[in-house]
């Protein structure tokens, strides 16, 4: 067909060419080759009267006819204004040929319902399945304006309103799912043609907030594509997921009792499949009975641990428990001699309860003994038990007679070699001041004394002297600082406050180059120097190994810090002291270990101030129980919502912290 016919045609077939505001067709979307480089063509195939279904009008299709052609396109006109023009031909106005570079499709600005003919270059044509009849027309692509309904949760990606074209399998036209910078593997894919909805399940789950990018082209020779249900086009999705689901808890009755959350989530937003833990506590005179949901019973663990994969509402229910009648008991204390002394706590208790009685000399007596039915039952001043039933005690004192060195020159000489081997076993490595308590005194001399002998050895250490004991401890001395400043430490470091604080009080001190640095490891010596001088500013001095297994593992008397080491090592286990010979004086000390020790000096008495949290790198730790200990104490906290990073080794700056909330935990 020449120019001039072409035209002719345009003449008698165009009713009307209406360019109006668009409000639906979006840019066109080109499948390209492997490379990317150039639009397919091989597909293209039109030909003249060739059918092609492409957009709506109001909610049918429009359907159009190819009728010319040239090397670099089409001209396509409405199926029904092209039969309406056949009758009417005629009786209309000519309309000036649309030029060849004119391209509707990319163009814009147009409704495709009140267009009558389209030129459509080749390139612009992504994809076409029929046959080119009217029964069954070809179908053009372009790219959709909006998406249809897409949704994530968990580890799916589910796509509504949709339907598969052609009668390929979904997996032969896999689309790119990226979550934040990771392109997705998939698990599975599922298509359901009654409800509209294909899911693609994925190997990792989408967490909150995650940008998730959802994006379809079609590959080289494909005849098959995804489509909306009522618009036949191709898919490119981007879009955002947050995870809400949710626990909501209650307690039945709503005075029975209170419920912990120790999940690691603070903004009640938990992701797919996420471990919560929920624990039960009861409330006096109740007791737990089990969780519920939608009036099912899911648990009677009072501890509840489950994966959450959608939104839950728990019921936590106690059962009220009648109290028992509790009987009461009295404690009688008799004082002999009349008049010695003095006693408090003998009160009648509660059965069940913890009495403690304290027995106070009058100038002149000294306490003896506690003594019931004759037998002496503790030779302390206080004394501390379970009330179980009505007691009569008697609290017995004696003059002062004898002196500290009166009472050593009776003993025996065995007695005496006993008690200077004592010292010399027991003895604290470190000391501040000189001094020894009344039940260190009374450790170190075996029970051999009277309670007033050792206070008066308490008052004047010096009397050991003359006796040929000798007190072999290093007196440290802690030097106070008024004005600190270390020329790598800016009052914006984390750790600023806690490290000024006990350098201020001698606790530690800077390298020559008036530096402090933070972030450098700490060896055993360093580690165990800056815990003793904390210890010893809060009189912790007791010993539990004695020096000569102490010395068979911490050798070298001539390191700087021997004394500070053993003096650690004289309040640990066998176990730890044994791993302390391994690692040696210069090894660096984990997180772990250091929660170790902590919990072995302090004898595992500080007070549990905080929950459990359980963390998913120390279940299998060798330092487990110091670990959980240190949690509770507020000593240590993990590096992260899930980890406590065991094995990390501990740095100046956070064994300053640790120091500083051991210290507040002994004050």
């Amino acid at each position: 067909m020449n120019r001039s016919s072409r035209t002719s045609m345009i003449y008698l077939l165009i009713m009307t060419l209406i360019v109006m505001t668009f409000n639906g067709l979006p840019v066109s979307a080109h499948p390209f080759s492997e490379r990317g480089e150039k639009p397919i063509k091989e597909n293209h195939v039109l030909k003249m009267n060739d059918y092609i279904q492409h957009g709506t009008d109001g909610k049918l299709p429009i359907l159009w006819r190819v009728i010319d052609q040239d090397a670099e396109g089409f001209f396509l006109c409405q199926d029904q204004l092209l039969q309406k023009g056949k009758e009417n031909s005629g009786k209309h106005n000519k309309v000036t040929e649309l030029p060849k570079a004119t391209n509707l499709l990319e163009e814009g600005n147009i409704n495709l319902s009140d267009v009558a003919v389209f030129y459509v270059p080749a390139h612009s044509i992504s994809f076409k399945i029929g046959e080119g009849t009217f029964e069954r027309p070809y179908i053009l692509y372009t790219a959709w304006k909006e998406g249809p309904q897409i949704k994530a949760q968990g580890n799916q990606v589910i796509l509504y309103n949709v339907q598969l074209i052609g009668d390929k399998d979904p997996w032969q036209m896999l689309p790119t799912i990226q979550v934040g910078s990771k392109v997705q593997n998939f698990v599975d894919i599922k298509y359901d043609a009654n409800q509209h909805t294909l899911t693609y399940e994925l190997a990792e789950p989408i967490k909150a907030n995650e940008k998730v990018t959802f994006a379809y082209t079609l590959p080289p020779q494909v005849r098959s594509a995804i489509a909306k249900t009522d618009q036949q086009q191709v898919l490119t999705y981007m879009f955002n997921t947050i995870n809400n689901y949710k626990i909501c808890t209650s307690i039945y009755p709503t005075d029975g009792g209170n419920v912990v959350n120790n999940s690691s989530s603070s903004d009640e937003l938990y992701y797919y499949d996420e471990w919560v833990t929920l624990t039960a506590h009861a409330k006096e005179n109740y007791e737990f009975v089990n969780w519920t949901e939608n009036g099912k019973e899911v648990s009677r663990n009072q501890t509840y641990s489950f994966q959450i994969r959608q939104d839950r509402n728990l019921v936590a229910n106690f059962n009220w428990v009648e109290p028992e009648y509790v009987p009461q008991y009295t404690i009688y204390v008799t004082v002999t001699p009349e008049d010695a002394g003095t006693v408090r706590g003998d009160y009648t208790y509660n059965k069940g309860e913890y009495a403690t009685l304290e027995a106070r000399a009058k100038e002149g007596y000294i306490f003896e003994s506690w003594t019931e039915d004759g037998d002496v039952i503790s030779r302390n001043e206080e004394y501390s038990f379970t009330v179980k039933e009505n007691r009569r005690l008697e609290v017995n004192f004696e003059k002062e007679e004898k002196d500290f060195k009166e009472e050593w020159r009776d003993l025996s000489s065995k007695q005496q070699r006993s008690i200077k081997r004592q010292f010399e076993e027991y003895l604290p490595y470190t000391t501040l001041e000189e001094s020894l308590t009344l039940t260190q005194l009374e450790r170190l001399t075996k029970g051999y004394f009277t309670r007033e002998q050792l206070r008066e050895l308490n008052r004047n250490l010096d009397l050991l002297e003359t006796i040929n004991i000798d007190l072999d401890w290093e007196e440290i001395n802690l030097k106070k600082i008024s004005h600190v400043n270390f020329i790598d430490l800016s009052r914006n470091h984390w750790a600023y406050k806690n490290i000024i604080a006990l350098a201020k009080r001698g606790v530690v001190t800077g390298y020559p180059d008036q530096t402090f640095k933070p972030n450098q490891p700490l060896t055993v010596a360093d580690t165990f120097t800056f815990l003793d001088r904390i210890l010893l500013l809060n009189e912790q001095t007791d010993v539990k190994q004695p020096r000569s297994a102490v010395e068979e593992v911490i050798q070298d008397k001539r390191h700087w810090a021997f004394n500070h080491m053993a003096s650690i090592g004289s309040k640990l286990s066998d176990e730890t002291l044994e791993i302390i010979g391994i690692m040696g004086n210069n090894c660096y000390v984990s997180r772990g270990f250091l929660a170790q020790v902590l919990y072995e000096v302090t004898d595992g008495k500080l007070s549990k101030t905080r929950p459990l949290v359980k963390f998913t790198d120390t279940r299998y730790s060798a330092y487990e129980e110091g670990i959980n200990y240190c949690i509770r104490t507020g000593l240590l906290e993990g590096t992260s919502y899930y980890t406590m990073e065991p094995n990390k080794t501990v740095t100046r700056a956070e064994m300053m912290t640790i120091l500083q909330r051991l210290d507040d935990a002994f004050n």
